[in-house]
């Protein structure tokens, strides 16, 4: 993904008039690193007056500038304080304590699940917060699946237009409507001695054992860097890690995406009721065709419910504090999460 730099210029409180103040602006755009980069500048009055400006005939990407007006948008169109639900439900019937049905995790665009970020819930509370719903709804064995259902958005969690080698980074992650530690899988990365040397690379969290990983890439020459790069899509769970990781670069986390969130979250907390004592069947989540399915490999087995009983629900951090992170950060994952909920709501 390009990388373009964006910087503020304070023009010296002496520059008073315009032509100063241009004269100011033209001298420095001659001197490096101003030079030989493409850029533009406007310098404007509170008034909207213009007191200086550079390039401002060249047609330039706007990249993440793009996220000032995605926020702006969201805080406009729906309130600083509106949150994201997810929501906890089942299909079938509770007879006695026992759920003869599956269990539902209901994603309503989420970004902020399992991130580990500052401003959400830790997973543990939010798993604690799940079960004390099931509890409450007098389950106490599930007979059936514990399904994470990501519906909420249609159609793909990318775009065709996006770089294709972007696809299978933490920053180029598509959205779901139930995402899971920001749809992302690690690897432990550790260089060899020497260029040409194997690398050493063990799969971190989450766990996700439906996939199989192919690692054709190896240690590369001192000063190259990190040049790994996942290929994956959900057609198929298969990823392919190629490029190179210097000699010289000590043994690092890289993220890289994780087409399946809403399984990966099914799977999860089918981990933690199972050792709160809650038995189920296994778990799934739910394809582009609206079927349960336990192996993205396979075709899915039956139809998922589309008449789910909801019993409870959590709520996300306040869009305010998410778009804070989005510009703070310049977070690509939540921008991307929060234009897709302002097309599904205001369309």
């Amino acid at each position: 993904m390009k990388r373009i730099l964006y910087i503020l210029l304070l023009i010296p409180a002496v520059a008073a008039g315009q032509t100063r103040a241009q004269l100011y602006i033209d001298s420095l755009m001659r001197c490096e690193p101003f030079r030989s980069s493409q850029l533009g500048v406007l310098a404007i009055k509170a008034n909207g007056d213009t007191v200086a400006r550079y390039g401002f005939v060249q047609r330039m990407v706007p990249a993440s500038n793009v996220k000032l007006l995605t926020t702006g948008l969201a805080l406009s169109e729906l309130g600083s304080d509106w949150r994201y639900h997810t929501s906890i439900g089942y299909s079938g019937q509770i007879v006695e304590g026992v759920l003869k049905g599956d269990l539902y995790i209901v994603g309503g665009g989420d970004p902020t699940l399992a991130s580990r970020d500052s401003i959400a819930k830790g997973i543990d509370g939010v798993f604690a917060s799940w079960k004390a719903i099931i509890s409450k709804a007098g389950i106490k064995k599930i007979e059936g699946l514990v399904i994470g259902d990501g519906r909420y958005f249609d159609g793909d969690g990318e775009l065709p237009s996006w770089l294709y080698e972007d696809i299978g980074t933490y920053y180029g992650t598509g959205s779901c409507g139930l995402n899971f530690y920001r749809n992302k899988k690690d690897f432990r990365v550790s260089a060899g001695a020497k260029p040409g040397d194997e690398l050493k690379i063990e799969p971190g969290y989450p766990d996700t054992p439906w996939m199989r990983y192919d690692y054709r890439c190896s240690t590369g020459k001192n000063g190259t860097g990190d040049q790994l790069f996942l290929y994956t899509n959900d057609l198929a769970p298969i990823g392919e890690l190629r490029g190179t990781f210097a000699a010289d670069r000590k043994p690092k986390t890289v993220e890289c995406s994780n087409k399946y969130p809403a399984l990966t979250c099914a799977r999860e907390f089918y981990k933690y009721l199972k050792a709160c004592g809650l038995s189920s069947s296994g778990y799934a989540d739910v394809d582009k065709d609206g079927l349960i399915r336990q192996d993205p490999s396979s075709v899915g087995s039956a139809k998922a419910s589309s008449d789910v009983i909801i019993i409870g629900d959590t709520k996300s951090p306040t869009i305010g504090k998410i778009c804070y992170i989005v510009n703070q950060r310049s977070d690509n994952f939540y921008a991307e999460t929060l234009l897709r909920t302002l097309s599904k709501i205001k369309t």
